[in-house]
């Protein structure tokens, strides 16, 4: 039997802690949120909670919502269906459905348009969505994990996010 073993080295009590909040994020489908400095390695520890899990044979999909027009994100996470825009010529699966049974990685979260927001709030609550120009709803089994570097709590006070 060739098992692979991941070791990290936890130099402190506060690591200890993330590693254990870590571990329970493995084990269920709740939405987790990561916040912290560009650089910390954000992205790193969505990828180690996929590659920890259930889900870690299924995929993994980075999106960084801060690289694209409110439209274009919208088609990017949802999908389209030919004509639901000038240049969609053709159907178009979005990330949501391409990460079905997996992880979605939602990076600079508070980036997205209002709209976006809501259809991913109907993501959340539904595990539904209707891809853009489209009348089908679909359902979706995908652990989504967020980030951003922003402070959360001021742009929840804006009204931002």
């Amino acid at each position: 039997m060739n098992q692979q073993m991941t070791f990290i080295e936890l130099p402190s009590a506060f690591m200890q802690a993330i590693y254990n909040i870590i571990q329970q994020v493995v084990k269920s489908k709740i939405p987790f949120f990561i916040t912290g400095e560009t650089g910390v390695g954000k992205e790193g520890i969505a990828r180690y909670i996929h590659e920890s899990s259930p889900r870690k044979d299924k995929p993994f999909i980075a999106i960084n919502c801060g690289r694209f027009s409110a439209e274009l994100l919208q088609s990017e996470l949802f999908g389209h269906e030919a004509g639901a825009f000038t240049s969609a010529i053709r159907q178009r699966q979005g990330a949501f459905e391409v990460a079905d049974g997996g992880v979605l990685f939602l990076d600079e979260v508070p980036e997205m348009s209002l709209d976006a927001q809501k259809m991913l709030l109907r993501v959340l609550d539904t595990a539904t969505f209707t891809r853009l120009g489209g009348n089908d709803v679909l359902t979706v089994d995908v652990h989504i994990i967020a980030s951003t570097n922003r402070d959360i709590t001021k742009a929840v006070a804006k009204k931002e996010f």
